[in-house]
């Protein structure tokens, strides 16, 4: 198994694969780059999907690459067979599997053998979604996908390895090492400190100016309001 978690802009992925309680490698690439339309049918809602990460057995994964990367469009219908199918596989061989696929948009899709197929929808600020065998561990405990899987590394014998990321806005991809992972919390913390700013300060004035021009715009003459 393996951590696999999404914030609404980093996905991000250990790097661990075990076979039983052997570890096979700690550098497996999790996340998998591909640009493929997802349609809803009915009301023919269209989402670019441009990365996705697997956790489970490696022939799953397997899968799951071959039907997502050579793919142009993938229909919810056939989307929802594939995953019964695969669902029925991990049943027999007792393993399970976890799926995040991520839009251009920042939406995102989750896909698992507990039914727990969700659809496309955007995460609320501060949200993050973490599925895998480490996922026990990360439950409503971390702001970001990075903290997620790190802390998962910790508590989770079978998450471990190179964390990989991949920035769902700007397609950047990457390892997370300490340096980056300093310039982002780095980056959090400037965001937060806007954010407060802009709570303390420009929406209290810009709501007064609204306020005071609403009372008084029916003095001026009508040349001034135009």
């Amino acid at each position: 198994m393996t951590t696999i978690a999404f914030d609404g802009e980093y996905l991000v992925a250990d790097g661990r694969v075990t076979r039983d309680k052997e570890i096979i490698t700690d550098t497996d690439l999790k996340i998998t780059p591909c640009d493929f339309e997802y349609i809803v049918s009915g009301n023919d809602v269209r989402v670019q999907v441009t990365a996705f990460a697997c956790s489970g057995s490696v022939n799953i994964i397997e899968d799951f690459e071959y039907l997502f990367k050579r793919r142009k469009q993938v229909k919810d219908t056939e989307l929802n067979d594939f995953i019964l199918r695969q669902q029925k596989r991990a049943h027999r061989t007792k393993w399970s599997f976890s799926v995040i696929l991520v839009t251009d948009c920042g939406n995102f899709l989750c896909l698992g053998t507990h039914g727990d197929h969700q659809p496309s929808r955007t995460l609320k600020d501060g949200d993050v979604v973490v599925l895998g065998s480490g996922s026990i561990h990360c439950v409503n405990l971390y702001r970001s996908a990075f903290d997620a899987v790190k802390h998962a590394c910790i508590k989770d014998p079978y998450t471990g390895g190179v964390i990989r990321y991949y920035n769902c806005r700007t397609k950047e991809a990457g390892i997370c090492t300490e340096e980056f992972l300093i310039q982002f919390r780095l980056q959090q913390k400037y965001k937060a400190i806007c954010v407060s700013l802009n709570k303390l300060f420009v929406e209290p004035v810009f709501s007064l100016v609204s306020r005071l021009w609403t009372s008084v715009s029916h003095l001026l003459p009508n040349r001034f309001i135009n």
